[in-house]
Order: C-alpha cells, then structure tokens, then sequence
C-alpha cells in the first residue's frame, strides 16, 4: 500500500504518537488497542478493509430462538 506519507505525518493524522506507528509497524508491540488500529486504517483511508479481516459473528442464541419460533411446526393429522 502506498500512502506517501511519512511516519511523522501518518502518526499526525492518525493522532497518535510517532513512537506507537513505529513499534506497530515493526510488530514490536503486540497490544495496540483497536482506536489506534482504527486511527491508523481511517488516516490511510482503508477503513472499509476492516471487515476482510474481522471472523464473522456467530448468530446470538437469542436469535436463533425467535427463528426456531418462527418455523412452522410438522402438524399430523390422524388417520
């Protein structure tokens, strides 16, 4: 990906400091918090890419619940 910015300006616009973009880069930290992540992908303007590596979400139980619900039921009618 080329942005063509410089540590400095990408820290600046991401606000964060120049110190945390480095160690990030050079996988020195493995705890960045997610509003720095975020910061860094909107400055780059590659938002939208944070869906390409997030897993998919399970459906909550409660969900499944209403579903389960919703669909009809095998009715026998007697002989």
């Amino acid at each position: 990906m080329k942005a063509q910015l410089t540590q400095e300006e990408l820290a600046a616009k991401a606000g964060i400091s120049v110190l945390t973009l480095k160690k990030f880069e050079n996988a020195k930290t493995a705890n960045i918090n997610m509003q720095s992540f975020l910061a860094i992908l909107r400055a780059l303007q590659q938002l939208e890419c944070v869906g390409n590596i997030l897993p998919e979400l399970p459906v909550p139980p409660s969900v499944l619940r209403q579903y389960q619900e919703k669909t009809p039921k095998r009715i026998r009618h007697g002989k």
